[in-house]
């Protein structure tokens, strides 16, 4: 770097924020290698033992993408096997 005689600081939480959106832009971009069609990517339906219905693959997609999430389905949609879908992923 050249010498500009200007002082530089970045405080924790900004390098904190700046990791977190380099992380995201990783995640986005793995994901978008591993499953290229989305939702609809042949090898999202093979992920786990149990079929994917559309949405539930779409919110586990959501999910990675978002780094954190809460899913907040109504009860009996599959909200577990979104989750679970998610840290497969996350783990490949």
């Amino acid at each position: 770097m050249a010498k500009t005689g200007h002082e530089l600081r970045a405080y924790d939480d900004v390098l904190d924020f700046v990791a977190g959106q380099r992380d995201a832009e990783r995640r986005v971009a793995a994901l978008d290698g591993l499953f290229p069609r989305g939702a609809d990517d042949p090898l999202l339906k093979k992920l786990l033992k149990a079929p994917l219905y559309a949405y539930q693959a779409e919110g586990a997609l959501f999910a990675v993408r978002a780094g954190r999430v809460l899913i907040g389905d109504e009860m009996g949609l599959g909200k577990t096997i979104q989750a679970i879908s998610a840290a497969e992923i996350l783990a490949r």
